[in-house]
């Protein structure tokens, strides 16, 4: 039977009824959560980071918004106009997380980005052999720089360490600058590594405790010259026990979140705002590099972020949007939604490929991009 309005009465009109009661609150809930992570671009974590934390689901709440309409839809909920506005408002930023597979190809100079955990391994990788699993990867992908993150002395003797790694990659030359400002002779931080000569290179400061990032200049095809930068924004420092809890947060392990929650709110709040001071100087960098740029790193945040707003604000292009594919998530943890890791170009730069190559040896896999400099327009 119905009504004079056409809405079904009986059984199944009070099921829907009983439905739409629970599916409803969830369902703005979920819309806010949606809207929050959506504009996490647009506010600065310095002043909240809940829109920051929220920005780090943003496809797990994006693939949860469709299914909500699909929801709603069988409900007849005047509430899926909501959520269909707020899926096309987000299209922008969801088209940030997709690669563009049309246009890749082979070619051109090879930059490697690795974030390489301090050669500790990851999972079952036995630690000792990780600094040959990882000099066997690079000379295999006959790359002409690498930009590693994270380097950390094995053996004690950092020189040696460098030295070993650039001649087993199949590199003839180095730079190699330490993450903290006090100087002297420090046992981590960042390594360029280059077939070409360096000419130059030099750290990039921060108003932090830390150096951001190390770059080089060299010269390509003649009179070419280009400046490669590697970069480590500051990360979470997420003890696993945390990781885990932020992982099965989706899945509400409320017994994980209870144990763990405020150390990793309080860690969450404190990156999140000292990355905001750091793409200060991250973007002063780029703005005053004299010659074409590529920028490879670990950047801590994801395509959703203020950090990442303020980069494409500066004229950078995203490889993986250039010449990706798919999600191109590099982030080896319980998180696996995760694209931190970048390379990013100057406007005359052209991206053919971008790979990222799912490896056992770091919590981060490396980013594999083939490049060359863009024909002038006429």
């Amino acid at each position: 039977m119905t009504t004079n309005r056409g809405e079904k009465t009986g059984f199944f009109g009070y099921l829907r009824k009983a439905f739409l009661l629970l599916a409803n609150p969830l369902a703005l809930l979920l819309a806010a959560l949606f809207a929050m992570s959506a504009l996490a671009g647009f506010v600065n974590p310095a002043e909240s980071h809940l829109f920051a934390t929220a920005g780090l689901f943003f496809p797990f709440l994006f693939l949860s918004m469709l299914i909500i309409v699909a929801l709603l839809a069988l409900l007849h909920s005047k509430w899926i106009w909501l959520h269909i506005a707020l899926l096309l408002a987000s299209f922008p930023v969801a088209m940030r997380y997709i690669g563009n597979p049309f246009s890749r190809q082979s070619g051109g100079w090879v930059a490697i980005s690795y974030n390489v955990h301090g050669f500790r391994g990851f999972g079952h990788t036995k630690k000792e052999e990780v600094p040959h699993q990882i000099s066997a990867y690079l000379k295999k992908s006959d790359a002409d720089f690498a930009c590693i993150q994270e380097f950390r002395s094995w053996s004690g003797d950092i020189q040696n360490d460098i030295k070993w790694l650039m001649e087993a990659s199949g590199f003839s030359d180095h730079y190699f600058v330490g993450y903290w400002k006090r100087g002297g002779i420090q046992s981590d931080g960042y390594l360029l590594l280059s077939k070409f000569p360096i000419l130059s290179g030099g750290p990039i400061s921060s108003d932090t405790r830390r150096q951001i990032g190390a770059f080089i200049d060299v010269v390509l095809n003649k009179d070419q010259l280009l400046r490669v930068a590697t970069v480590h924004l500051i990360s979470f420092s997420l003890e696993q026990q945390e990781i885990d809890a932020f992982g099965d947060a989706a899945a509400l392990e409320m017994d994980l979140l209870k144990k763990h929650g405020r150390s990793l709110w309080g860690k969450l709040s404190s990156s999140f705002k000292t990355r905001a001071i750091e793409i200060i100087d991250f973007k002063k960098f780029v703005e005053e590099s004299p010659h074409p740029l590529i920028v490879c790193g670990d950047f801590n945040d994801t395509p959703a972020s203020y950090t990442y707003q303020n980069i494409v604000k500066t004229g950078l292009k995203d490889s993986h949007l250039e010449a990706g594919f798919w999600l191109g998530s590099t982030y080896a943890g319980k998180l696996p939604w995760l694209r931190i890791d970048y390379c990013f170009g100057t406007g005359d730069i052209l991206f053919k490929k971008s790979d990222v190559n799912r490896l056992p040896y770091s919590d981060h896999y490396p980013v594999n991009v083939h490049f060359e400099f863009a024909q002038p327009q006429p």
